[in-house]
């Protein structure tokens, strides 16, 4: 027999209040760039870092060390201004980059932003050592929605995340992958 002292009101507001709190991030994780300046030496599994470019001896890519438009510079800064174009532009300046240099140029995968995302720290979730200019921001992947053709996947710098929703007409910023000479 249903309590009488329980309305449908009262169980269906308690309902709502329980979710919302269970989607609330009431995470106290540092902010990374906080965290990284305390701990200069740590690279992650990143080698030394010596010029703008990065590696780990697992990973088949060299990493740009700033966002595209922006250019490394000592001691382990960027300078310049990011660049934020939209999903084919973006794609287009990395093939742009492959052809005058003969290397394969590319925008990262959703898989590899595995590779740099830090589950340590947040805003910006990666590395600052060796990511010393990014920025909190979606940054634009390689990779297209498989369910919709006008959507395109974004990496969330502020907690390492990727969605598959945004639309590709919006200008982001974006990271540029050089594959490994075989």
């Amino acid at each position: 027999m249903p309590n009488p002292h329980i309305s449908s009101k009262s169980l269906t507001l308690t309902l709502i209040l329980s979710l919302g709190l269970a989607s609330c991030d009431f995470s106290n994780d540092p902010n990374c760039i906080d965290y990284f300046s305390s701990n200069n030496n740590d690279f992650s599994s990143f080698l030394d870092p010596e010029g703008g470019l990065i590696t780990t001896l697992s990973s088949n890519i060299y990493w740009s060390r700033c966002p595209a438009g922006q250019a490394f510079s000592s001691p382990d800064a960027c300078t310049g201004e990011a660049i934020y174009l939209n999903f084919q532009e973006a794609n287009g300046y990395a093939q742009d980059l492959s052809d005058k240099s003969g290397r394969s140029v590319r925008l990262p995968t959703r898989q590899d932003f595995d590779q740099i995302t830090e589950d340590r720290c947040i805003n910006p979730a990666v590395n600052t050592n060796i990511f010393p200019s990014m920025i909190t921001e979606n940054f634009w992947t390689s990779s297209s929605s498989a369910m919709r053709s006008n959507l395109a996947c974004t990496y969330y710098s502020y907690k390492g995340s990727i969605s598959c929703l945004e639309p590709k007409d919006i200008e982001h910023p974006f990271l540029i992958v050089i594959d490994k000479q075989e």
